[in-house]
């Protein structure tokens, strides 16, 4: 067993083994003080689980192990000095190819650039600080220091499906190793406020969630099974965060593409953009949370999103740039990147990229950040 499990299981054997039943009153106390052993117990099992390098195994996990490397490579690096954090779901990591946006950037501006993509199919907001959590755990004190010295910017992804839906995926995935992993009593409080935010623009209310989510952080903060759905951190293989896709999805029919969104996007040039619907969540938590974990790491942070085929996200796309932020804002309204992406094998499904529009998309994206981001930061 593992030095600090063991400790705190001796520790928790101890704390049971200082009851003391007696006459009288000292019985009625049996129960209870039994009951809060057993619970030191566990919390003291699960935090040494923690402590010595143990956590939820799941494919977050495996992110997590690969962020981790490319942060401590960058930190490494003195010849990088921009460092660039992308968070984001399945659009990302289907969509943005990290590695080539980081030889772009390096080949156009001048500056060694690095990418960090933190993006996974399925993840919500909630999952994805969780896996930068653990992430920037690994990195050492003079890792850290040298990561303060660049400039270090974190693109957040824009997508309306997950702004509406914080917890987006959890219902349906209860009680998996998965949830138990990310849903820390901080994540399923912060989780319960934005969805409770929303309101009726949710698709689950947080009441229903309530239950739920108590359940979750309870397990996760009790570590309860650990021992079999856990993995040791420095021996987790590491996925990245750009997942390209191969074939189309069996049944996809193109459709009119990308025709429709190209026209709405053309519409938009010549109109005023909407009002935002409130999604609060996002600038009251969603940006605070990020900051605080990564601290005086961070310089700036950015918007961004990735292109569908569907109308309804390219409007939620211009309306949130134009009414939710004051920060850098890349949306895809481009009419020329829109044809661009016109054909089918570009496609994988209606939402999702294949390998080739990733790359017209990157190349592109490249283009907008650098006009965007970086000659804003430069004046």
């Amino acid at each position: 067993m593992n030095p600090w499990m063991l400790a705190a299981a001796v520790a928790a054997l101890l704390l049971l083994a200082a009851i003391r039943v007696g006459e009288g009153r000292h019985r009625r106390i049996l129960v209870p003080s039994v009951v809060l052993g057993g619970l030191a117990m566990v919390l003291a099992l699960g935090w040494g689980a923690r402590a010595s390098g143990y956590y939820p195994s799941s494919r977050a996990l495996r992110l997590a192990k690969q962020v981790s490397i490319e942060l401590a490579e960058a930190a490494r690096d003195p010849a990088v000095q921009r460092v660039i954090i992308i968070e984001g779901s399945s659009y990302t990591a289907r969509g943005l190819d990290g590695s080539m946006l980081a030889r772009l950037l390096t080949r156009g501006s001048g500056t060694k650039t690095a990418v960090v993509q933190m993006s996974l199919d399925g993840a919500n907001h909630f999952e994805r600080s969780w896996l930068l959590d653990i992430a920037l755990d690994q990195l050492t004190r003079p890792e850290r220091q040298a990561l303060e010295a660049k400039e270090v910017t974190l693109l957040l992804e824009i997508q309306r499906g997950y702004d509406y839906s914080p917890l987006n995926g959890f219902v349906r995935n209860l009680r998996t190793w998965r949830t138990y992993a990310y849903m820390t009593p901080g994540n399923s409080l912060d989780g319960l406020r934005s969805v409770w935010s929303l309101g009726g623009k949710a698709p689950e209310s947080a009441a229903s969630l309530l239950s739920p989510a108590a359940e979750h952080a309870a397990v996760n903060a009790m570590g309860i099974g650990l021992a079999r759905r856990g993995a040791r951190f420095d021996d987790t293989k590491p996925v990245h965060g750009y997942q390209p896709l191969k074939r189309s999805k069996r049944g996809y029919s193109h459709g009119d593409g990308m025709s429709q969104v190209l026209e709405a996007a053309q519409a938009m040039d010549d109109s005023v953009a909407p009002p935002m619907e409130a999604v609060p969540w996002v600038k009251d938590l969603r940006v605070p949370r990020y900051r605080a974990l990564l601290g005086n790491l961070l310089d700036s942070t950015a918007f961004f999103a990735v292109p569908s085929t569907e109308v309804a996200d390219i409007e939620y796309v211009r309306a949130f740039c134009a009414g939710a932020t004051d920060r850098p804002c890349i949306e895809y309204r481009d009419p020329a990147l829109l044809k661009r992406l016109q054909r089918k094998p570009d496609w994988n499904d209606a939402r999702h990229m294949r390998v080739s529009g990733a790359e017209k998309f990157t190349r592109w994206f490249a283009q907008r950040y650098m006009r965007d981001v970086i000659a804003e930061k430069n004046g």
